[in-house]
C-alpha cells in the first residue's frame, strides 16, 4: 500500500485478555466484604466527625480533679486541671485549680509560671490575693524570699492599707463568717515567712502578730513566733489576751485556740531552764 493510498484504517481490535481484567475488577469491586470494609470505614469517619461536637462538662471535671488531689494522684489532677483551663478559656476559678495540682507535686516553678502567664497576680481588688500567695508560697519553697516578698508586695503601707479596709470592725475581729482561715492572715503569715527567710526578724515578729490577731486559726503564725523564740514570755502572754473573737460562730473554737495557746505557753514557762536553752519544738508540745 503507498503513501498516498486513501482506503480506511482498520481499527484495533479489543485485547480479551485486558477485557477479562476490566471485568474481574469490577466485580471484584462489589463483593460483600468489600463493601464491609467501606462501611466500617464510613462509620470511622462518623464517629470522628462526632467527636469534634462533644462538650466536656466543666463541672464534672473539675469533680475529677479534686477527686485526684484528695487521693494524691497529683498526675492525673494536672492532666485534668489542664484540660479544664483550656475549655473554660483560662477561667482564674480553673488557673488556680492547676496552680494547686502543680504544688501539690512539687512543681513550683510551673505553678508561678502558670500565674504570671494567665496575669491572675494582677487581677483586680483582691481577686489576685490567692493568686499572690499560692505564687509566694512556690517560691518560697524554691529560697527565693525576695520574689516571694514582692509577689505578695513590698509596700507595707500599700498592704496595710487593703488588710484593715478588709475588717469590718478593727484589727482583730474575724473577718469570716465561715470556718475557714482568713485568707488577708494567711498572706500575713507569709508575709512573717519571707521576712525570716530573709533574716529580717524584727518585721517577721510583726506580720506573725497580725496573722495570729487576725485569725486564731492561723496556728502556724503562733508556731513561727514559738519555734523561731520571737517574744518574751510577757508578750506571749499579752498576745493571747488580745486575741479576740467578735462573730459568735467562732465563739466555741476561738475558746479551744485560746486554751491551746495558754497550754503551750504555760508549758514553755514550767520547763526548766537548761532545757529551754537546749530548745524544745513548739509543734510536738502543741501536738
Amino acid at each position: 500500500m503507498s503513501f498516498f493510498d486513501e482506503s480506511p484504517i482498520s481499527s484495533p481490535q479489543p485485547n480479551v485478555a485486558q477485557g477479562q481484567l476490566f471485568s474481574s475488577f469490577s466485580s471484584v469491586a462489589f463483593t460483600p466484604e468489600l463493601e464491609a470494609r467501606r462501611g466500617a470505614k464510613r462509620k470511622v469517619v462518623d464517629q470522628s466527625q462526632d467527636e469534634k461536637h462533644i462538650r466536656i462538662d466543666p463541672v464534672q471535671v473539675r469533680t475529677i480533679v479534686r477527686d485526684c488531689l484528695s487521693k494524691s494522684l497529683y498526675d492525673s489532677a494536672i492532666f485534668w486541671a489542664d484540660k479544664l483551663v483550656t475549655v473554660t478559656q483560662h477561667a482564674p476559678d480553673d488557673v488556680f485549680l492547676l496552680g494547686r495540682c502543680y504544688f501539690q507535686s512539687k512543681q513550683f516553678r510551673r505553678a508561678v509560671h502558670l500565674f504570671t502567664r494567665s496575669s491572675c497576680l494582677h487581677l483586680e481588688g483582691s481577686a489576685s490575693l490567692p493568686f499572690q500567695f499560692l505564687a509566694a508560697q512556690c517560691l518560697g519553697e524554691l529560697g527565693e524570699w525576695e520574689d516571694a516578698l514582692a509577689t505578695i508586695g513590698e509596700d507595707e503601707d500599700l498592704f496595710l492599707s487593703r488588710f484593715h479596709a478588709s475588717q469590718a470592725d478593727s484589727p482583730l475581729s474575724p473577718p469570716d463568717e465561715t470556718s475557714e482561715v482568713s485568707l488577708w492572715a494567711c498572706v500575713a503569715w507569709m508575709r512573717g515567712r519571707s521576712y525570716e527567710g530573709l533574716e529580717n526578724r524584727a518585721r517577721a515578729k510583726i506580720w506573725y502578730r497580725l496573722a495570729i490577731l487576725r485569725d486564731v486559726k492561723c496556728t502556724q503564725a503562733f508556731d513561727r513566733l514559738l519555734d523561731g523564740r520571737m517574744m518574751s514570755t510577757q508578750e506571749e502572754r499579752t498576745l493571747v489576751t488580745h486575741l479576740c473573737c467578735s462573730h459568735p460562730i467562732f465563739i466555741h473554737l476561738f475558746h479551744i485556740c485560746r486554751c491551746i495557746y495558754i497550754y503551750v505557753i504555760s508549758s514553755i514557762v514550767n520547763v526548766p531552764t537548761d532545757r529551754r536553752r537546749n530548745g524544745i519544738p513548739s509543734r510536738a508540745r502543741m501536738a
